[in-house]
């Protein structure tokens, strides 16, 4: 039998307050799943709605800003859309856990990093005193710090930035989760170190056999990292399948732009082609599929009737030139 997913995500939708008017959709309808120790992509411009859909799975949504209903999110079976708040207390940090993309923000400035440690690991495991300080040394070693006890005493400050995200790493797997979600982990680093975070990354997911939803607007970073990825557009997602698939063969044509867009250092295209236009604003996505005002390959249909995400599993697109390629349209 197969298992069921660590993360499943069903028609969530995230609703944006308008001033005089009713609160309108900035994520509408996105579903996707993951296996234990799966990767997961999730790709997309500024606007897309990545990041509120991750901030939405824990409860992290800012004041105002509402999961629509009809929405849910499941964590190892458990529903998290309209859980308490002392429920999402004790499921943040442990069943799933986080990695956002500043480490500077996303530490506290006034606590060294083994504080912050010990913290979790008494919220979540229920460890103090020397049983704390070893396993959170431990943590510090294994996500690849040396001089683990002086990070340890150490404020963020005194970190580099590279050592402060692997801190942030380490913080996030002390309460041993099923899920971790990185929201654009490596975009305040510099290269070299980006891929040494992404290298990691993978390893605590093979090793722990961890489950990551890895979201970027790089598409070089979810090839080295993800098994599957899953492309939004407008709140919605247009593509979806393996790493291998979508990005050698893309079905949509909002892929294929994004994928034309790359900067290259080699080969006969080293200049990226942009994408024409800029993303719809919530409120006001065109009628019909939202990508047909930028898209070169739009069909009569494309204007009026958005099209269903259709496929085979998890390998899916939203196009109507995919349907008409079967004579659907």
């Amino acid at each position: 039998m197969t298992a069921p997913p660590v993360l499943e995500v069903r028609d969530l939708t995230v609703r944006l307050p308008v001033r005089g008017s009713t609160a309108v959709p900035a994520v509408d309808g996105v579903s996707f799943s993951l296996s234990r120790g799966e990767r997961l992509g999730l790709v997309g411009e500024s606007g897309a709605g990545k990041s509120l859909t991750t901030l939405a799975l824990p409860g992290l949504l800012p004041p105002g800003i509402e999961i629509g209903a009809g929405s849910s999110v499941r964590v190892e079976g458990e529903e998290l859309v309209g859980a308490s708040a002392r429920r999402l207390r004790a499921i943040r940090g442990g069943s799933l856990a986080m990695v956002f993309q500043d480490p500077a923000n996303a530490l506290n400035p006034a606590l060294t990093v083994g504080a912050q440690l010990r913290e979790v690991l008494w919220l979540h495991r229920r460890l103090r005193g020397d049983a704390a300080r070893n396993e959170a040394l431990r943590l510090l070693d294994e996500v690849g710090l040396s001089e683990v006890d002086r990070v340890y005493g150490s404020p963020p400050h005194r970190l580099s930035g590279g050592m402060r995200q692997r801190a942030c790493i380490a913080i996030a797997l002390a309460g041993d989760p099923a899920v971790l979600v990185a929201d654009e982990p490596t975009t305040a680093l510099d290269v070299t170190v980006q891929a040494r975070i992404l290298e990691l990354l993978v390893r605590l997911s093979e090793e722990r056999r961890l489950s990551l939803l890895l979201v970027s607007h790089d598409l070089a970073v979810v090839a080295r990292s993800c098994h599957r990825v899953a492309v939004l557009y407008a709140g919605r997602v247009v593509e979806e399948g393996p790493v291998d698939r979508v990005l050698v063969a893309p079905r949509h044509p909002y892929t294929a732009a994004l994928l034309a867009a790359r900067p290259r250092v080699e080969g006969p295209r080293a200049v990226p082609t942009p994408i024409a236009g800029s993303m719809p604003l919530p409120g006001r996505w065109p009628t019909g599929c939202r990508f047909h005002p930028r898209c070169p390959e739009a069909l009569p249909p494309c204007r009026t009737a958005y099209p269903p995400l259709e496929g085979e599993g998890a390998d899916r697109v939203a196009c109507h030139l995919h349907s008409a390629t079967r004579g659907a349209v």
